[in-house]
């Protein structure tokens, strides 16, 4: 008996110094600046509503749908976009739908954007 009870502090202990490995889903989307997580797809497309626009930073902030492809749950967030998606087209309050793809540094980008018709293509 005396066994049983020195072993409980010691798995006690070890299951404290691994909790924050157990909490941790890879598959999951954190917040606002989540998007850089390895996600099931490379490229999805959905629809948001832009908020503010950045053309000089090259970001947007939008709300999103839930994005199954990537393990997203529907949010508010900044997101930055490519180069060739010409930000000065959109307004804050436009319904958009946009592609987002995986670069090569593991973070997620909009290629391509389109409201009301008006396409910009990465």
């Amino acid at each position: 008996m005396k066994k049983t009870f020195s072993l409980i502090p010691m798995a006690c202990a070890a299951l404290l110094a691994t909790a924050p490995l157990l909490a941790s889903d890879p598959n999951q989307h954190h917040g606002h600046h989540g998007h850089t997580m390895p996600a099931s797809s490379q490229e999805a497309t959905t629809t948001g509503t832009l908020h503010q626009i950045d053309p000089e930073a090259g970001t947007v902030n939008l709300t999103h749908p839930a994005i199954p492809e990537l393990g997203w749950p529907e949010m508010t967030m900044d997101l930055p976009v490519t180069n060739r998606v010409d930000l000065t087209s959109f307004s804050p309050g436009d319904e958009v739908k946009f592609t987002l793809r995986l670069g090569r540094d593991q973070q997620y980008r909009i290629v391509e954007m389109e409201v009301k018709g008006l396409r910009v293509r990465d």
